[in-house]
């Protein structure tokens, strides 16, 4: 089967962090893509940029005009200003969201459309809204499932498929009216097909959950149940009695195989980080096992691995790379040394190859800020630095040319250090192991 189409550039003009209309498009080629952004970088812009173009969040036409009318730099003149963002897919085909309309206005675009469904988009933010709104003192996935986890899952309604999140939304809508027989009847319909739905899709989260988990954590935790008892219309002569009862889906959580009773006041905050990610990549594959062949299947995360200490950070990776190896993945980072040991651990070869970028505050002709871009020329850590190294030579930096030499021979005895299950003497920060200490530890293996 042919691969889906991907990203194969960005173009972010006048848009957030992106002032004015020069700023050079961000070549990813189809590629998996690695971020490293200092602070007021842009790089979250780049976040904000995709998630507000693939969206189905703005309900209008209107509201999307607005949307991007809100996100214009702030230094450019109202009057001037012309806040765009534009995606070039690997098949060459363009599409532009600018003032004149967005891409699923006013007949959706199909392709973008669809992946404006299935597109999956956290960062640390949404993280600690998913790990401590629905995961927190209520510990209810409901909301979480409707909004989130599960929102574009299809449910089988009246001979077609209608998105969890819509048919949901005409619940409630249908339960504001008047309740006449039909009403009532129709309701109930649809909170048929919902439970019908429901009852397919949890056991495919519960086992992708702990399958997620066991990988990130090694065991550790275990997603073991999905309480949901159904939806359903409960009638009562008064109108303010009757209510839609049945709207909690309970997790049942092991941790080394105890059953916790409260696991949103005894976990530690990577733990309920590993569990939110675990069951937001879950509802993203669960989802995206019905997209159409030509629909992009994009996963860009931002900053998503604040929470987790290094040596948890490693698994989610190996686990993108497994089980996402059919979605172009983004990652950003403003963690410089994350950001490398990412470089050392994912692939820089191969059909799910990565590219990597390094993002800069720079100075605008306006004195404003802009973002500098600088594509490393490899993502190979030691092939980066040696690249680096012979560029800063032809140009006659020799102090920079030692620098990046140093560091690709300081990475090679990493490397060979990791491979060889070498033991190098412990830094609490993992740069303040130098070469010396690896060399050191070679001599005594």
């Amino acid at each position: 089967m042919a691969r889906p189409p991907r990203l194969k550039s960005i173009s972010i003009q006048d848009f957030r962090g992106f002032p004015g209309q020069s700023n050079p498009p961000i070549e990813l080629n189809g590629r998996n893509m690695l971020i490293y952004g200092e602070n007021g970088s842009g790089k979250s812009t780049i976040y904000k940029a995709l998630d507000s173009f693939f969206t189905i969040d703005h309900r209008s036409k209107s509201a999307r005009a607005k949307a991007l009318g809100d996100a214009g730099h702030i230094y450019t003149p109202e009057a001037t200003r012309a806040p765009s963002v534009e995606v070039t897919f690997t098949d060459d085909m363009v599409r532009r969201w600018d003032n004149s309309r967005h891409p699923n206005d006013p007949t959706a675009d199909s392709r973008v459309f669809a992946a404006s469904y299935r597109k999956g988009m956290l960062d640390y933010r949404s993280l600690l809204d998913l790990s401590y709104r629905y995961l927190g003192s209520q510990l209810d996935l409901f909301p979480a499932c409707v909004s989130v986890l599960l929102r574009d899952l299809q449910i089988a309604h009246d001979g077609r498929e209608r998105p969890f999140f819509r048919l949901w939304r005409e619940v409630q809508d249908d339960f504001k009216l008047y309740h006449r027989q039909v009403v009532i009847d129709g309701i109930n319909n649809k909170l048929n097909s919902l439970n019908a739905g429901l009852n397919l899709a949890l056991p495919k989260i519960i086992s992708e959950t702990d399958t997620l988990l066991g990988e990130m954590l090694h065991g550790e935790l275990a997603l073991t149940d999905l309480e949901f008892t159904g939806l359903a219309f409960r009638w009562a002569p008064h109108r303010p009695n009757r209510k839609i009862v049945g709207q909690s889906i309970i997790p049942e959580v092991q941790l080394r195989g105890s059953p916790l009773p409260s696991p949103h006041t005894f976990l530690n905050e990577a733990r309920v980080s590993a569990l939110a990610i675990a069951l937001y990549l879950a509802g993203r594959k669960i989802c995206g096992e019905t997209l159409q062949p030509d629909t992009p299947k994009l996963l860009v995360l931002d900053d998503l691995l604040v929470g987790l200490d290094q040596s948890n950070r490693l698994p989610v990776l190996k686990m993108l790379t497994r089980h996402f190896s059919k979605w172009q993945i983004i990652l950003l980072t403003h963690d410089r040394v994350w950001f490398e040991m990412a470089r050392a651990n994912l692939p820089s070869t191969g059909k799910n190859a990565w590219n990597a970028m390094e993002m800069f505050e720079g100075k605008g002709p306006g004195g404003y800020t802009r973002p500098v871009q600088r594509p490393l020329l490899k993502f190979d850590v030691v092939a980066g630095n040696i690249a680096r190294s012979k560029a800063f030579l032809v140009d006659n930096y020799d102090n920079a040319a030692a620098v990046h030499t140093r560091m690709a021979f300081e990475q090679s005895l990493k490397r060979f250090c990791a491979r060889c299950g070498i033991r190098v003497p412990f830094k609490a920060d993992p740069k303040d192991v130098n070469t010396g200490d690896l060399l050191d530890s070679i001599k005594l293996w």
